[in-house]
């Protein structure tokens, strides 16, 4: 999906806001930048509520209205030698005019069709031909699943989604597994689950990604510890505390490939490609072991692909079976692996936002991402939007869209004007010049309101010491005393330094 249009009467500190996304089938990253508190996050907030107004049928909190695309492709014939589809593309818009009114929706077909209403929306034919697993064709007018980074310490958009994830939650111990997970909220403890995905990639480029990013080369094993839900309350472990559906289809494979105890110092002797114990302890634990890469790929084949192996995973943490995880990494150090098991908060971010893109976006994604840069090294910051160009130049069946807020010139230095919205205090800030590939200088000065790039001392002394020779007081004792003092801290090689005894040269000799 493609974001085209937001309007935003009045929701927070933004009031009457427009902003016209930039909308060629090419420019999907969006970047917001401003002061803290100038309302970059608020509109990342307000994007999820609306969304959330109408999957819940409420009341709209605010007046609003959003515009997007959605991209459907049908496939029409898919053989060995052939593949033929049918790609469609329509417009929806979502709007509230009057505060605590229900959210109207309209969607704009191709062949000129418009619907305006949900009843409309869900009795159109041409509609409900595409993606026929879904059980609503309000899904398929909606993004296929909005991916949430938030790296604030309000919990709103954790409130935002948690509706969502409790209704997920109830279906999935319903065994209704057809209704999509519209809202991804993701939260740290998340991440153990992201890094096994991307550890049962055994080819393709998040092998390499893992090595350059985290120095991850493999892992010795991996331990998932399950608690009974808190809904299964006197339930057996041994019938997975009463689970069904999927997650009970998913801990019955794993049981039907595990080895015994005996494994894990005999492993000559286990069955299967490497190993796999699962420990019960007093109806309260199951402890499973994955104890090479190896059996981790194994299980990875048996679901196809390794979206389909985390999906699973984060339905155990969604269904409260999940406890916590633990891993023991390998690294190659002068030739040879060692174990390690802690990874820095940069590298924990790089493969967080690798994980989220590689293993949660579908068709139809939209990510909010609030500062997912916090923690990366500056190198890793420049690398950022290229990482996220790569990944759709990659992916060209899915439309995806970025939305991300950041306080980094390194990213803003990888996009263009049209993608960049500067707010300050809830407003929209004209942008004169283009960011894209300027100088981190240019940018913290053109875009960050950055007064000075040096430390705020300097800069004043050397300030100061303009000013005395702009007064002419160049052989006072104070310019003489502050320009000594700063020699010895920057060096006379600097070229303020320069700049400033040139002028006061060239002004004592045309006296």
């Amino acid at each position: 999906m493609q974001l085209k249009k937001l309007y935003i009467k009045e929701y927070k500190i933004l009031k009457d806001f427009t902003f016209d996304f930039p909308y060629d089938f090419q420019k999907y990253i969006s970047v917001l930048i401003g002061v803290n508190g100038s309302g970059k996050s608020t509109v990342l907030e307000a994007i999820a509520e609306i969304f959330s107004f109408v999957v819940l049928d409420q009341k709209a909190k605010f007046v609003f209205s959003l515009e997007y695309s959605v991209r459907h492709e049908e496939i029409l014939l898919d053989s060995s030698t052939w593949r033929d589809s049918k790609t469609t593309y329509f417009v929806v818009k979502i709007e509230a005019k009057l505060k605590d009114e229900k959210t109207k929706l309209t969607v704009y077909l191709p062949d000129g069709t418009i619907l305006n209403s949900l009843s409309e929306i869900n009795g159109n034919k041409p509609l409900s031909q595409l993606k026929s697993h879904l059980p609503s064709n309000l899904y398929k007018v909606l993004p296929d699943n909005i991916v949430i980074y938030y790296s604030g310490l309000s919990d709103i958009m954790k409130q935002i989604c948690e509706p969502h994830n409790n209704k997920l939650s109830e279906n999935y111990r319903k065994g209704i597994t057809n209704i999509p997970q519209l809202f991804f909220y993701y939260e740290p403890k998340l991440f153990k689950l992201l890094l096994i995905g991307l550890l049962s990639y055994e080819y393709g480029d998040v092998p390499q990604f893992l090595k350059e990013k985290a120095n991850i080369a493999s892992f010795q094993s991996i331990i998932i510890r399950l608690n009974r839900p808190k809904w299964a309350i006197g339930k057996k472990a041994k019938d997975f505390w009463g689970a069904t559906g999927e997650v009970r289809a998913f801990l019955e494979y794993l049981d039907s490939i595990s080895a015994d105890l005996m494994s894990l110092t005999n492993p000559d002797k286990a069955k299967g490609k490497g190993n796999l114990v699962i420990e019960v302890m007093q109806d309260e634990w199951m402890i499973i072991s994955i104890i090479s890469p190896a059996k981790l790929f194994e299980i990875r084949e048996h679901f196809v692909e390794e979206r389909r192996l985390f999906n699973l995973l984060k339905t155990l943490y969604f269904d409260g079976f999940l406890h916590d995880v633990e891993y023991n990494l390998y690294k190659e150090k002068d030739g040879r692996p060692e174990s390690f098991s802690i990874l820095s908060e940069g590298e924990q971010q790089a493969l967080t936002i690798k994980g989220l893109t590689e293993l949660v976006s579908e068709e139809n994604s939209l990510f909010l991402l609030d500062e997912p840069d916090t923690y990366l090294h500056p190198e890793w910051q420049r690398d950022f939007i290229n990482g996220i160009d790569n990944f759709c130049n990659e992916n060209i069946e899915k439309e995806t869209s970025f939305m991300i807020s950041t306080h980094s010139p390194n990213l803003v230095s990888g996009i263009s004007k049209s993608q960049l919205l500067a707010l300050k205090n809830g407003k929209k800030v004209d942008i004169a010049f283009d960011p894209y590939g300027k100088q981190i200088d240019s940018i913290l000065i053109d875009f960050f309101s950055v007064e000075g790039l040096r430390n705020i001392v300097v800069e004043n002394e050397i300030k100061e010491l303009r000013n005395l020779v702009m007064s002419n007081k160049y052989d006072t004792s104070k310019f003489t005393e502050i320009l000594t003092k700063l020699e010895k801290q920057i060096g006379k090689s600097d070229k303020d330094i320069i700049a400033i005894k040139i002028e006061a040269a060239k002004r004592k000799s045309q006296k």
